[in-house]
């Protein structure tokens, strides 16, 4: 009798472990054992946002062994790591060359209705190495805000001038990347919460990417910008003054005036 109530017991036991530890794996991403080595000079973070408090910072070429995966709000990967001197934190996943295993990351959706799988890639893999000053392989441009202050740079590494600052929160606009010469990779930018228009570039781990910029053309915009093809707000003309004399004229295409060039100081 007391042997069937124990093994009775043991059983809901191991069936209330099983239950808990699946309705654990809906909220997270899992991976397969394997290492992470650092792109460029990296913060590690106490969670998966950029804005979560800093654990400790790594150098390029820095190993680390890779834990779960999250996605944060801002729908960026996010992986648990270890450093090799025990510290625990997060690294953004595109600021890491990835090696695995199995080379999968396994993710499981709200209420276990299936899978997503995806390769392991690195994400900066095909940014290029800034050729000089203002250089940058263009991308899709999308809205971001600066995690906090930082310095703007006129290329893609600081060893170029600074030319502005940039306040924690403030909105821009993405639209190119290159790598510095240590493999770091800066996005080229224009502000859109500033008083006056700035274009520069930043580190990306100072950055979180949002939505792509969203671009609506209408028919009138188009219209007017094929006009504007066809007839310019300017032009000169050789024509007939008046007495059998043919000049260079200036057309205000606007006003539907001309004036000779000659007469024009």
């Amino acid at each position: 009798m007391k042997k069937n109530f124990l093994k009775t017991a043991v059983a809901a036991f191991g069936l209330a472990l099983l239950v808990a530890g699946t309705a654990e794996l809906t909220s997270f991403v899992s991976f397969a054992a394997g290492t992470g080595t650092t792109i460029g000079a990296t913060n590690v973070r106490s969670d998966a946002s950029a804005s979560s408090s800093l654990v400790t910072s790594l150098g390029a070429g820095a190993s680390v062994t890779l834990g779960d995966s999250k996605t944060n709000d801002a729908g960026e990967t996010w992986y648990a790591v270890t450093t090799s001197d025990g510290k625990t934190g997060y690294i953004r996943a595109d600021l890491m060359n990835i090696s695995a295993d199995t080379g999968t990351n396994t993710t499981t959706t709200d209420g276990g209705d299936g899978t997503n799988t995806a390769e392991g890639t690195d994400t900066t893999a095909d940014v290029p190495t800034a050729q000089g000053e203002g250089y940058a392989a263009s991308m899709t441009p999308t809205n971001a805000t600066v995690n906090e202050d930082v310095h703007v740079r006129s290329g893609a590494g600081t060893s170029y001038t600074q030319i502005g600052d940039l306040a924690g929160g403030t909105a821009i606009v993405v639209f190119g990347q290159a790598k510095d010469s240590a493999g770091d990779v800066w996005y080229q930018f224009y502000s859109t919460g500033t008083d006056q228009q700035l274009i520069g570039f930043v580190r990306n781990d100072y950055i979180t990417l949002g939505d792509p910029l969203e671009q609506t053309t209408t028919t009138e915009t188009t219209e007017n910008a094929s006009t504007a093809e066809t007839t310019p707000d300017y032009e000169a003309v050789f024509a007939d003054d008046g007495t059998g004399t043919s000049v260079w004229y200036l057309y205000n295409n606007k006003t539907q005036k001309r004036e000779k060039i000659s007469d024009i100081d």
